[in-house]
């Protein structure tokens, strides 16, 4: 698949083997689309890293966001480290695979494969408030629709 995605930071591409024994800790298979940007690309520091959260029904832009680096597999930011720490305050089959300069995430539902933004910082905040009414924003219905929606804004 071609990702129309030039990076600042490059990882060396995943092994299908990583991603089984990947599939393995989750005990469950990623999307199609997910699976093919790691064996492409493994993560990294993307150049076209903005993307905007729109409302339909205000008919405007609501956040733009930028991703500061995508997860890999076996890399520094490693994405079985950040699934493992995270588990708990995520809903069942939210995987973190990207993240902001502000430390929060963006995640897959691995059952709806629908993107959110979890504005993990808010979280951690105020955690009582936000153990009842977590901070997750829709942004896309598939991992493709969120790679489409990147584009290129600096820092």
């Amino acid at each position: 698949m071609n990702w129309n995605l030039k990076f600042l930071v490059k990882h060396s591409p995943t092994s299908e083997k990583n991603i089984l024994e990947f599939e393995n800790i989750l005990q469950t298979k990623i999307p199609s689309s997910y699976r093919s940007f790691l064996l492409e690309t493994n993560g990294g520091s993307p150049l076209n890293n903005a993307f905007d959260v729109y409302s339909p029904t205000e008919n405007l832009t609501l956040y733009t966001f930028i991703i500061s680096k995508f997860l890999g597999i076996g890399v520094k930011d490693d994405i079985i480290k950040a699934y493992k720490i995270f588990q708990k305050d995520l809903p069942p089959y939210f995987l973190p695979f990207a993240m902001d300069n502000f430390k929060n995430f963006m995640c897959i539902s691995l059952k709806t494969e629908e993107i959110y933004f979890w504005d993990y910082q808010s979280t951690l905040a105020n955690p009582k408030t936000t153990k009842e009414k977590p901070l997750f924003l829709f942004v896309a219905e598939n991992f493709e629709e969120f790679m489409e929606k990147l584009y290129y804004q600096k820092n």
